[in-house]
């Protein structure tokens, strides 16, 4: 898994996303009701418990805390497709965080992505966001 520092100081609002744990689980699954797999397909889940500064007060703006927990979910993203395999390792994606691209629209918002945006997420190089619903994109071949 890549290095995650358990403390990181954002700059929106100057609000400190305090790691307590983080949990990753990928499941080899050889037989769900139907008949056994030829080969195992993997499933995975990633998850990370953070410190609520906010607990016991009423705060009316949670957009700092919000903005902060953004590069944590990147690098959550990352761990998870890495313990995965890799992006070409991933057939299916669940639509919460890491979402298709079809037609070079988002999966998850709906909303028509840039083109630079389709072109890196079919390259598959680096993690690429939506710029509307900031979800990360994944693209393969029988996706168009």
């Amino acid at each position: 898994m890549p290095s995650m520092s358990n403390k990181t100081k954002e700059s929106a609002g100057a609000v400190q996303v305090d790691v307590r744990k983080i949990v990753t689980s990928v499941e080899e699954i050889w037989h769900e009701g139907g008949p056994r797999a030829k080969k195992p397909y993997r499933r995975g889940a990633i998850a990370a418990v953070v410190a609520n500064p906010y607990a016991g007060r009423y705060v009316e703006d949670l957009t700092p805390m919000m903005d902060a927990l953004k590069p944590l979910g990147f690098r959550l993203a990352a761990a998870l497709i890495k313990a995965l395999g890799g992006p070409k390792k991933v057939d299916a994606y669940g639509k919460s965080v890491i979402v298709g691209v079809a037609g070079g629209v988002c999966g998850g918002c709906h909303m028509k992505l840039p083109t630079q945006s389709v072109v890196s997420a079919k390259a598959q190089n680096e993690l690429v966001a939506c710029p509307s619903c900031s979800r990360i994109l994944y693209f393969t071949a029988d996706m168009g």
